[in-house]
């Protein structure tokens, strides 16, 4: 029995881990191929055609649909980025905030604009999520050292349905 893949074995085993589906769930029509977990679910190793990655700042359903919203460290986000900027997928941004695109940009090695843009997630789409630990004061625009202060953890969130 192989030992399960690590963060540092690239996208497409990062990204294979986080999008869970039945065991034997023939949804894509590709079976389930990937090495079983306790609990009896089960990870493809080909994930879903990922199309476009958006960049959140926070956990957000923008609209109705079946999601799931998983964890990413630092490096399986900043592979995420470096993946979908080598194979010429759209990278867009809804960064809202100035401190929070210039820590961004640091993190993930990629320059993250500022946009406030409308954004709906559609099938096919990855949303990068980057989550404060903690919430901040109502109205309160917080300054990259106190983004860095409070804490921040990485999701994955897509959209299966």
């Amino acid at each position: 029995m192989s030992a399960p893949p690590r963060p540092t074995d690239g996208l497409a085993l990062s990204v294979a881990r986080l999008l869970p589906h039945a065991a034997g769930e023939r949804g894509t029509g590709q079976g389930c191929r990937g090495p079983r977990e306790a609990g009896g679910r089960c990870y493809q190793t080909c994930a879903m055609n990922l199309t476009r990655l958006t960049l959140l700042n926070t956990c957000i359903l923008t609209d109705y649909g079946t999601f799931i919203f998983q964890p990413l460290s630092l490096d399986e986000a900043r592979a995420m980025v470096r993946e979908f900027k080598q194979t010429g997928k759209t990278i867009q941004s809804a960064i809202g905030h100035q401190s929070t695109a210039e820590l961004l940009t640091t993190l993930l090695e990629f320059p993250v604009a500022v946009s406030r843009m409308t954004y709906a997630q559609r099938r096919g789409d990855a949303a990068l999520v980057f989550k404060l630990k903690v919430r901040p004061p109502e109205g309160k625009v917080l300054t990259r050292a106190e983004l860095e202060e409070i804490g921040y953890e990485f999701g994955l969130l897509t959209r299966s349905a």
